[in-house]
């Protein structure tokens, strides 16, 4: 079954002006001898950094405004970007939400996945945005405000963890806000976390979890909601061979819950051929043959997750829920 999500995630932001430090910095990477200024340019506080989208939530447009110095928003303005944002999952979660239950976007940033499940008229349920940064969670506010979703969506300005404690706020580059991580040790910014199970929210249809390398520790504190609610979870998932145990803790707690795992794929028709894309491809490129994918998960484990991508996003299912996935139109690609 062919899906038009793709065209939907296009209809929902519309880049409409650059931010001045990132059309700066970008000229000045053209040139090689201009090359060390550019970085320099995204940071200046002497050139502008307003960058405007327009948000389409049903058939309502807002013009809203931007932080040019979140380099998260490339989201909105970078080539690659231009069919969407990690869109094998973007396209994932529009298929599973739906209905009156919530979702949870742990590690929000300034709220990109929270505004387009916003966008859906088949999902209606309460959105809570989790952001531990607080300059970070300043702009996920400003988002929320200005597309006039403050009845919808609740930002968090909070970590999401496996015990009530303070962690550590590190940040390798204050631009570039997706690299900010969670410590217990450092001697960063003191950001609050609290376990999910504790926080009594309203049960999830889908949780999305991009925690920087935490996510076992997210899944330590919500082991109650995977056993009584047992919603979808999409998550990040870092492949470390260095560290193995790193990249299979999260596999390994899904699977004391009893869930099975999978990974998302656009398929795309090629002269014959379907062609299997997921984190990382170039989907312009694909879409340009055919715009209209269709939607498969592939299974992933233990055993197999280091023939795969470095990078991956993950959802976690509970067979209870399996149904409910196939129902959607979902292929799935373990079959012969």
């Amino acid at each position: 079954m062919a899906v038009n999500n793709v065209g939907h995630i296009r209809s929902v932001f519309r880049l409409k002006k650059m931010p001045g430090n990132v059309r700066w910095h970008d000229r000045l990477s053209r040139f090689p001898v201009l090359r060390r200024f550019s970085q320099r340019a995204l940071r200046s506080s002497l050139i502008p950094a307003s960058g405007f989208f327009v948000y389409r939530n049903n058939q309502e447009e807002r013009t809203i405004r931007f932080n040019g110095r979140n380099l998260q928003f490339h989201a909105l303005y970078e080539s690659g970007y231009r069919s969407g944002y990690e869109l094998e999952s973007a396209v994932l979660m529009m298929h599973l939400c739906h209905g009156q239950d919530a979702f949870l976007d742990i590690g929000s940033n300034w709220g990109y996945f929270s505004l387009l499940m916003a966008s859906l008229k088949e999902f209606t349920g309460p959105i809570f945005a989790f952001e531990p940064n607080p300059r970070t969670f300043a702009d996920l506010a400003s988002m929320v405000e200005q597309a006039g979703l403050a009845a919808r969506i609740q930002p968090l300005n909070l970590g999401i963890g496996g015990k009530n404690c303070q962690m550590s706020l590190h940040e390798p580059d204050p631009l570039r806000t997706g690299l900010a991580s969670l410590s217990e040790s450092g001697d960063g910014q003191k950001i609050s976390v609290k376990p999910l199970d504790e926080l009594n929210l309203p049960a999830p249809r889908m949780i999305k979890i991009d925690a920087e390398g935490m996510e076992a520790e997210v899944l330590r504190g919500m082991g109650k909601t995977l056993d009584t609610i047992q919603p979808f979870v999409l998550f990040e998932n870092f492949l470390d061979p260095l560290d193995p145990a790193q990249t299979c803790r999260p596999l390994e707690i899904f699977e004391a819950h009893g869930y099975r795992l999978y990974a998302p794929a656009l398929l795309f028709r090629q002269g014959g051929h379907l062609v299997p894309a997921t984190y990382g491809s170039d989907f312009n490129l694909l879409l340009e043959r055919d715009p209209r994918p269709q939607l498969g998960l592939f299974e992933v484990n233990l055993k197999n997750r280091f023939f795969l991508g470095r990078q991956l996003n993950i959802l976690a299912v509970h067979p209870t829920k399996m149904a409910a996935v196939w129902q959607a139109g979902i292929l799935d690609l373990s079959r012969p």
